[in-house]
């Protein structure tokens, strides 16, 4: 089997001759934690950020409903039919 010229690069680069591609359990060690040092820092920012949007929103909309409300009450009582 011949190997494409990226593969080849590839093999080369990592010192590995072989053209099948496998990883000893160190490797895979190093590798799975290497992407969880990554993916859960940023999915724990991800949920932070989505967890203050939502308290941010439900906050704005009482205090747009409280001042609305305030200010219907407010219009009715001073006016003279009210």
């Amino acid at each position: 089997m011949s190997d494409t010229k990226a593969e080849a690069q590839f093999n080369e680069l990592s010192g590995r001759r072989s053209e099948s591609f496998t990883w000893t359990p160190e490797e895979e060690k190093q590798l799975v934690k290497k992407i969880d040092l990554f993916l859960l820092p940023t999915i724990w920012l991800m949920y932070l950020l989505s967890y203050m949007w939502a308290t941010l929103t439900l906050t704005l909309t009482l205090m747009a409903n409280q001042t609305q409300g305030s200010y219907k009450h407010r219009q009715r009582k001073n006016s003279r039919y009210g």
